[in-house]
């Protein structure tokens, strides 16, 4: 499973929880640690597409907690919501309505800008498919889009739709693995890349790391030279001058720099010996 954290996460140290409900964590808190814990529970919006109402969810998996504010839920108040369409004569009501149903869904696509501004996680949209098609057509987030769902579920359950939701979210998750691993394949053609932790922790430490993908249980005592650049391996971790963990302070590092992390199965990046980096120049 990949994880995909920005820089911001890096400054705070904090869990991304629900927005009212963030966790500071003790500095002495593993990176590594930390990292993990997110990389195994996924994080993603669910934006629910109805009249009354749309719903938003921040979902964990399986698990979706509703968003009480910043104008959601949303009713479609106007006409072809709870309003009556207008009658007389030349009035193409079906051409009215959708038309107001693509207001509405602006103005849903504008209230949820600022959710994705501040956590900036995939999305997942759920609804039938003309409001679909409706929201796809409005929107200036589709690059977020993570996955779809068919259906009406504005009376759905938070529990019910976290075990609808979450397979799909699950699947397209994977494929975006694939994607960073194909990423590195391309920085290796291009020869913008780095492997091994010695070269990895002296390009990261220079700013050149965009990306940083590592095995998940990947660890690597060393000794750091006087300029701070150059990694000599350890054995005797209780050694005084012994860094308990390289990996650790390399993800440390990308993420302060802006870069992301990746974590990846074991095995994965064997030819890399288990870590690599690929280079913004």
């Amino acid at each position: 499973m990949a994880l995909f954290i920005n820089h911001e996460f890096a400054r705070a140290f904090s869990l991304p929880f629900p927005l009212k409900e963030r966790v500071a964590v003790d500095e002495k808190f593993a990176v590594r640690d930390l990292v993990y814990v997110l990389n195994r529970s996924p994080r993603y919006w669910v934006l629910v597409l109805g009249e009354k109402p749309t719903r938003l969810y921040e979902a964990t998996r399986d698990t979706l907690i509703e968003i009480t504010e910043g104008g959601f839920p949303m009713i479609h108040t106007g006409p072809g919501g709870e309003a009556p369409l207008p009658g007389g004569f030349g009035i193409k009501k079906s051409a009215y309505r959708d038309e107001r149903h693509r207001q509405f869904f602006r103005q849903v696509d504008a209230a949820l800008r600022p959710f994705l501004l501040e956590d900036p996680l995939p999305l997942v949209m759920v609804g039938v498919d003309r409001y679909r098609a409706f929201f796809s057509e409005v929107s200036a987030h589709k690059d977020a889009l993570l996955a779809s769902l068919g259906g009406s579920h504005g009376r759905t359950s938070a529990h019910r739709l976290g075990e609808l939701v979450w397979p799909q979210a699950r699947e397209a998750l994977a494929e975006y693995r694939k994607k960073y691993l194909t990423e590195l394949e391309q920085a290796i053609g291009e020869k913008k890349f780095a492997s091994t932790i010695g070269e990895v922790w002296r390009l990261a430490h220079e700013g050149r790391g965009r990306l940083l993908l590592v095995e998940q249980d990947y660890h690597a005592p060393a000794r750091i030279d006087e300029s701070g650049l150059h990694l000599e391996k350890a054995h005797d971790t209780n050694a005084p001058d012994v860094l308990d963990d390289a990996v650790d302070e390399v993800i440390k590092t990308v993420l302060e720099k802006q870069g992301q992390v990746v974590f990846v199965e074991n095995g994965v990046l064997e030819q890399h010996q288990r870590i690599a980096l690929t280079l913004r120049y």
